[in-house]
């Protein structure tokens, strides 16, 4: 005889309403799907204002020129999270979690031209997998966007000689740049809550690393930076 077994219940809900349209961008076909609605898990709740791009014929390229020029008309940020997973965080309670870069497949016969599109791929992924993390103030997070970032760069640097002179310039400028803005935001980031805190561990008077706490903290904050947490103050 079966046991009866307790009733279903849904773990996290996703309300969305979705509008779809068929964009013709430089003989392409391109779906855009706005999805604005909510995600709900007891009672935890998180917006969806999401817009999917999605290249249906034609040129991958059409699609890209399509996003910047939507992102120039509305600031938009690429979402590195499904419905899914934020319903599944919302659940549980778990703060995002940063994400080590997964090992590339390079098969011996692969060409340079594929090689180098494999690479940005795996690169890109690991960058936007990490976004999350980031914007919630992770400091892991935040130091594999800058693993990131320099295995982008070490890439296009590896290929130059097969890459566009004015576009790999164009690119390796703005990554230098974005590297530099990461890294003196991580940079201040270890200071504050890695090394003042080692320092007391090791006896130095708390008094005098709250003294270097507070110009640290004031640095830190000026970094261009996503969200990030506070210094803690030492006692």
């Amino acid at each position: 005889m079966l046991r009866s077994l307790p009733a279903l219940k849904p773990v996290f809900v996703t309300d969305v309403q979705r509008t779809v349209r068929t964009v013709r961008q430089d003989e392409a076909t391109i779906e855009v799907a706005l999805d604005l609605g909510c995600i709900h898990s007891g009672k935890a709740e998180e917006d969806i204002r999401e817009l999917e791009l999605e290249l249906k014929e034609g040129d991958a390229a059409a699609m890209y020129r399509l996003a910047a020029a939507l992102h120039a008309s509305v600031p938009m940020t690429v979402g590195g999270e499904s419905k899914a997973d934020r319903g599944w965080r919302l659940r549980t309670g778990r703060p995002r979690e940063a994400v080590k870069h997964a090992d590339i497949d390079l098969p011996g016969d692969v060409t340079a031209a594929e090689a180098f599109r494999r690479i940005v791929d795996g690169v890109l992924a690991h960058l936007m997998a990490n976004y999350p993390a980031a914007a919630d103030g992770d400091n892991e997070g935040f130091h594999q966007i800058r693993v990131a970032i320099r295995r982008l760069r070490a890439a296009l640097t590896l290929f130059r000689p097969l890459l566009d002179p004015h576009a790999e310039t164009r690119f390796s400028e703005a990554l230098r740049s974005l590297g530099r803005i990461f890294g003196e935001a991580r940079d201040w980031d270890v200071f504050c809550s890695e090394m003042l805190v080692s320092a007391q561990e090791y006896g130095v008077v708390t008094s005098w690393l709250n003294l270097l706490r507070e110009p640290a903290e004031i640095l830190r904050a000026a970094a261009p930076r996503v969200s990030r947490p506070k210094c803690r103050r030492l006692a």
